[in-house]
């Protein structure tokens, strides 16, 4: 049996949640992704997969719900969970308040080998471990949707956290069934899911560069400023930091080189995976508004229907500042399409294969600042000869 297009599958694992027979596994693939694989000697073809798949149903919707967006800049109060946090603090300002009501958080996290899978959080020091974008994509635990529905139904409030996809294949593991005043749905702009097994090999290599393990890593270090974010992967004593023009990692990603394939033609985009909110950066405000700009982040924050209203208007925050969905376009354009595939990216991939999904250098296939090959030839010209 074929679930979906493995082109479309989006690696939620729906599919091996629900399977009623247990014959589906979320195994990684030769490019690192997870993928479905079935056991054919215990599935019996009840194509229950096949049916509640968040992808199938979507490339069979012929309607989308309608939608009143509204976007806004917004900052948390608190200055430490904005210094700590990606943007303007948003997300943790939202969950902190679900969990002083006794409900729970979901969100990604890193694992003991920085691995990022979705996890639930019960308290204030364990939401430590939800803060910060983590750019890989992230597993879902197969009983992590069962945690979250009996949360639910023990009449507490849940706040769900993830990509798109993911929200919409939770959206589908309940079935239909409404939680009001219960459930808020949060969705990050997504650019595209990079590759795990890309992040583990380029981990393991500076391991073995650095002659010491991994102890911490933040993708999104503002310490330079929110404008120079820089991925920081700390070894004890010694240290690796570099802005994200400088990461090749980070590089491989932003240039569309590492990511999902299903990600170039997502099917659950503009709010359409079911989320109350979505929330990212807003970036370029000194072409939007420029005496809003800053170095410390801000958070944009596009509300999708009156739960995700409230929730934003009850959280303690420093600014709150509504623009047109006009700014959304210059700012975050990734809300509204996909991103674009670069032409390199299966030729990456079979290096990678080739490597044996280790890391190698990946110069090849970066794309050099235009600004920095510019001063590359005028300092060559200057250079005197030998």
């Amino acid at each position: 049996m074929i679930i979906c297009s493995k082109n479309e599958c989006c690696g939620c694992g729906l599919c091996a949640v629900i399977c009623p027979r247990k014959a589906i596994s979320m195994q990684p693939d030769a490019e690192g992704f997870l993928f479905p694989e079935i056991n054919t000697e215990l599935c019996c073809n009840c194509s229950l997969c096949n049916k509640e798949c968040p992808v199938n149903k979507a490339n069979i919707q012929t309607e989308h719900p309608t939608l009143e967006h509204h976007c806004y800049y917004a900052i948390a109060a608190d200055t430490d969970t904005v210094a700590s946090a990606s943007s303007g603090g948003i997300f943790p300002t939202i969950a902190r308040k679900i969990l002083e009501q006794g409900g729970a958080v979901i969100g990604g996290a890193f694992d003991a080998n920085f691995n990022v899978k979705l996890i639930l959080v019960e308290n204030e020091k364990n939401l430590e471990k939800l803060k910060q974008a983590k750019y890989v994509q992230a597993e879902i635990p197969q009983d992590l949707f069962g945690q979250a529905e009996e949360v639910l139904k023990n009449g507490r409030r849940l706040l769900f956290s993830g990509t798109p996809c993911q929200i919409a294949a939770f959206k589908n593991f309940l079935k239909g069934k409404e939680y009001p005043d219960l459930l808020l749905c949060a969705e990050v702009i997504c650019h595209s899911v990079p590759s795990p097994g890309v992040w583990q090999s380029y981990l393991q290599y500076l391991t073995e560069t650095n002659g010491d393990r991994v102890k911490s890593v933040a993708f999104r270090d503002k310490s330079a400023g929110w404008h120079k974010s820089s991925l920081v992967i700390n070894y004890g004593d010694k240290k690796n930091s570099q802005t994200h023009k400088e990461s090749p990692y980070m590089q491989l990603f932003l240039q569309g080189l590492i990511s999902r394939k299903s990600c170039t033609d997502c099917r659950f985009k503009c709010g359409y995976s079911g989320a109350d909110l979505s929330l990212g950066d807003f970036w370029k405000l000194h072409k939007i508004k420029p005496e809003l700009n800053n170095s410390t982040g801000v958070s944009m924050v596009i509300t999708h229907t009156p739960a995700g209203e409230t929730a934003l208007h009850e959280c303690n925050v420093a600014v709150l500042k509504e623009f047109t969905m006009d700014a959304v376009k210059i700012s975050n354009p990734r809300f509204f399409d996909s991103y674009i595939p670069n032409p390199k990216r299966d030729k990456y991939f079979e290096k990678f294969a080739e490597y044996k999904q280790k890391w190698f250098a990946p110069d090849d296939f970066l794309k050099k600042s235009s600004k920095r090959s510019l001063l590359h030839k005028i300092v060559a010209f200057f250079k005197p000869s030998k």
